[in-house]
C-alpha cells in the first residue's frame, strides 16, 4: 500500500531516483583520488570504527546510545541485557558535520543535490584512514581509524544521500555497512510486527515539510510494499502524555481502518523507552487512552531511530563476525568538518562558519574544496551546541572533553 502523509504539513516531491552527477563522475573515473579512497574501504577490518556522521547534536546523541546501550546479551545475541555494554571493545568515531549543517537550508535553497553530494563525501571521509590534525593546521595529516560501519545520524541524510551512498558502497564491494535511521526504523518495525504492519511516523513539521519521508518512500516501498504508514506531526507540548494523545488523535483522524502496530519516533531526543513507559503509566492511572484502544494493536509500541540503528549494527557485526571481541568499554574518537579559509570574506560569519547565503548556494560537482575533515577540538563548535551536547549526551561529552 502507498504511504499517506499528514495534510497539516507541506511535502516536497521525491526527486530524481538516479545517482547525482558527483557519483556518476566518481565511479566513471577509476584513476581519481576519490576512487582510490573507495578502494581502501574496510582497510582496517574488524579494528575499524563504527562511524556516526551528521550534525553535531544528532551525532553526539546517537553516539550516547552506542556507548551506553545494553539491550542484548553479548554472548548469545538475544535481546536481554547482560550488564556489559553492547559495543564493548568497539571504537565509535563521532564525526560532526559542523561546516555543512544544519541541512534544512539546502531544501529551502532548492540545492538538494549538494546535500546528497555532501553525504557521499561523508562516506569517503569515513572509509579513509587519514584526516587533518586540527582545525588550525590545514597541512599536517594524521592517522584515523577507517570505518567498518557508517551510521547516518540525520533523517535528512536518509532521504538526501542514502541512495547515492549505497551506489558508491556497491562499488567498494559493500566492505562497510551503511545504516540509515529512517530505513532502520522500518526494518525494526517489519521484524517485530511483520511486513504488513500498520505504522505512524512521529516527526516535526520541519522534517516532513523538507520532504524527508516523501524522498525516502521509494526505497521503503521497494523493500516493504505492503507496509502502510502515516507521517504525522503531533502537537507541541511540555507534557509527554499530551503528545502521545496527540499522535493517536492524528492517526485516528486519518481514517485508517488498520490497528496501529507501532509509532516510529523521528524527533531527537525523544526516547522510545520513555514513551513506552509513559504509555504504560497512562493505561494504569488514567482513562485518557480508552477512546484510542480500538485503534491500537495488542503489541503496540514506540520505536526510535537510536534503538533501531544500534540493533541493526549489532546484528550486522554479529552475522559478519566484525566485533573486535576486545575486553574493554566502548571508546570514542571525535572528528568534524571545518570550513576552509581563503575564500571571500563575505562568505564567512565572524566565528569562521559559512554564511547561509554561501553555504546553501554552493555548486554541486565543483572542483573547489570548501571544507576539510579534521580532529575535533572544543573550539570547533559553538557554545550553544556544546551545551546541548552536554545535556543530551553526557557520557559522550565526557569522553570528548577528556581527549
Amino acid at each position: 500500500m502507498s504511504p499517506t502523509f499528514a495534510a497539516s504539513c507541506v511535502n516536497r516531491g521525491a526527486g530524481d531516483p538516479l545517482s547525482i552527477r558527483f557519483v556518476q563522475d566518481l565511479l566513471a573515473d577509476t584513476t581519481s583520488a576519490d576512487y582510490a579512497r573507495i578502494r581502501k574501504a574496510g582497510a582496517d577490518g574488524i579494528n575499524g570504527s563504527v562511524t556516526i556522521f551528521g550534525p553535531a547534536e544528532e551525532s553526539f546523541f546517537l553516539a550516547e546510545k552506542f556507548i551506553t546501550c545494553d539491550d542484548f546479551d553479548n554472548v548469545t545475541g538475544s535481546r536481554n541485557p547482560d550488564g556489559l555494554p553492547d559495543f564493548a571493545g568497539e571504537t565509535i568515531s563521532v564525526t560532526s558535520d559542523v561546516a555543512n549543517s544544519p541541512y534544512s537550508g539546502y531544501i529551502g535553497y532548492s540545492n538538494e543535490e549538494f546535500l546528497k553530494e555532501n553525504a557521499v563525501r561523508g562516506f569517503l571521509d569515513a572509509v579513509d584512514t587519514l584526516c587533518r590534525a586540527n582545525q588550525y593546521d590545514k597541512e599536517t595529516v594524521i592517522r584515523k581509524p577507517g570505518s567498518k560501519v557508517l551510521v547516518l545520524s540525520s533523517s535528512y541524510l536518509s532521504a538526501y544521500g542514502y541512495y547515492d551512498i549505497r551506489t558508491v558502497s556497491e562499488a567498494s564491494g559493500h566492505r562497510i555497512k551503511v545504516i540509515s535511521p529512517v530505513h532502520s526504523m522500518f526494518d525494526s518495525a517489519a521484524e517485530r510486527h511483520g511486513e504488513n504492519a500498520s505504522l505512524a511516523v512521529w516527526t516535526t513539521p520541519e522534517v516532513l515539510g523538507a520532504g524527508v519521508y516523501a524522498s525516502a518512500s521509494s526505497l521503503i516501498a521497494e523493500k516493504y510494499p505492503s507496509i502502510d504508514y502515516e507521517v504525522l506531526c503531533p502537537d507541541k507540548s511540555d507534557s509527554l502524555e499530551e503528545r502521545i494523545i496527540s499522535i493517536l488523535r492524528l492517526y485516528r483522524a486519518s481514517g485508517k481502518n488498520e490497528k496501529l502496530d507501532a509509532v516510529l519516533v523521528d524527533e531527537m531526543p525523544l526516547s522510545a523507552t520513555l514513551l513506552n513507559q509513559t504509555m504504560k503509566r497512562l493505561e494504569e492511572v488514567s482513562d485518557s487512552l480508552l477512546a484510542y484502544k480500538p485503534i491500537l494493536s495488542e503489541n503496540f509500541e514506540f520505536i526510535d531511530a537510536a534503538g533501531a540503528v544500534t540493533g541493526e549494527c549489532i546484528k550486522y557485526l554479529r552475522t559478519s563476525n566484525q566485533f573486535t571481541h576486545r575486553v574493554a568499554y566502548p571508546d570514542a574518537v571525535f572528528y568534524c568538518t571545518i570550513p576552509l579559509p581563503g575564500m571571500s570574506t563575505d562568505d564567512y560569519n565572524e566565528d569562521g562558519t559559512f554564511k547561509d547565503s554561501f553555504k546553501y548556494n554552493r555548486a554541486p560537482s565543483s572542483e573547489t574544496d570548501t571544507y576539510i575533515l579534521a580532529k575535533m577540538e572544543s573550539r570547533s563548535v559553538r557554545d550553544s551546541i556544546l551545551h546541548t551536547m552536554r545535556r543530551i549526551s553526557p557520557k559522550t561529552f565526557e569522553l570528548y572533553v577528556s581527549k
